[in-house]
């Protein structure tokens, strides 16, 4: 917002005497504060289904009636009914949280708008998983995100570039998160990790020919079982077929990966029974 002959008013202490005032004849230019915001994504194909990782801090609360605006320069999908939310919004009965994707004039541009939340606070980060389809056309384009007052206009914004390459291809991805797990566990307690899964593909079974892998990553470490106290860890498909081979791997501080390849006679695609990781 640009603004012009600003009057600047000194006044006597404790009172509200006007000792001077100095007016600025040229134009001011008032910024709105940038929107502290990370988007990651896992590549940069086109025309491919991926999942873009939005994690934004606030510097101020939204309440009812404001709302973010998320734009994507060109023609991209927006799958709003399977958008994942981790944290951030707080509703109400009378105050869901409310996503809606509309497509730009000529395709132009693909809009997101989140409105009817309770509150957005600035003490806690807006995480959630936004599943897409990239553009066709390889380019450069734009995301921007606005976060806006309803009566008082722009608050905060945020843009940066999105490459889309030439590389065409689909990969499937499967999202999963400790917050949406039912088994908890006290802290410092142990137990069993367990997974339902619903794959794309068939994973054949492992044995001379043919082998199916699933590798999980965990983060933050987690610690391996200790083998003196627990034993080795195992995993089972279908509630009690062993797995082919198990790892567990705690080595990286950052991060815990568990490798699991399929049983030595069986398939694997889904089954609603959880996979399990266990002592």
């Amino acid at each position: 917002m640009t603004v012009v002959n600003v009057q600047v008013h000194i006044l006597q202490p404790n009172n509200l005497v006007v000792q001077e005032i100095i007016t600025s004849t040229s134009s001011v230019l008032i910024k709105n504060k940038p929107l502290n915001a990370t988007v990651t994504f896992p590549h940069n194909y086109r025309n491919t289904s991926i999942m873009h990782t939005y994690q934004i801090n606030f510097d101020t609360d939204l309440n009812v009636g404001d709302y973010v605006q998320f734009t994507y320069t060109g023609n991209w999908t927006l799958f709003t009914s399977n958008i994942s939310v981790i944290s951030g919004i707080t509703e109400t009965v009378n105050n869901t949280a409310n996503w809606v994707a509309t497509l730009g004039a000529s395709a132009s541009s693909s809009q997101l708008l989140l409105s009817n939340f309770s509150q957005i606070s600035k003490s806690t980060q807006l995480t959630f998983y936004l599943p897409l389809l990239t553009p066709l056309s390889p380019s450069t384009y734009t995301l921007t995100i606005k976060a806006f007052r309803q009566n008082a206009g722009l608050a905060q914004s945020y843009s940066r570039s999105v490459l889309v390459n030439q590389t065409t291809g689909y990969i499937r991805e499967m999202k999963l998160h400790p917050m949406q797990s039912p088994v908890k566990l006290p802290v410092g307690q142990t137990g069993p990790i367990e997974i339902v899964l619903f794959l794309m593909n068939n994973l054949p079974k492992t044995n001379v020919l043919t082998w199916g892998q699933i590798i999980i990553k965990i983060t933050p470490n987690i610690p391996a079982p200790i083998v003196s106290l627990n034993g080795v860890p195992k995993c089972y498909f279908y509630d009690n077929i062993p797995a082919a081979n198990c790892t567990f791997d705690s080595s990286d501080p950052t991060k815990t990966l568990v490798t699991i390849f399929t049983p030595v006679d069986f398939n694997f695609q889904q089954s609603e029974v959880p996979l399990t990781i266990t002592t």
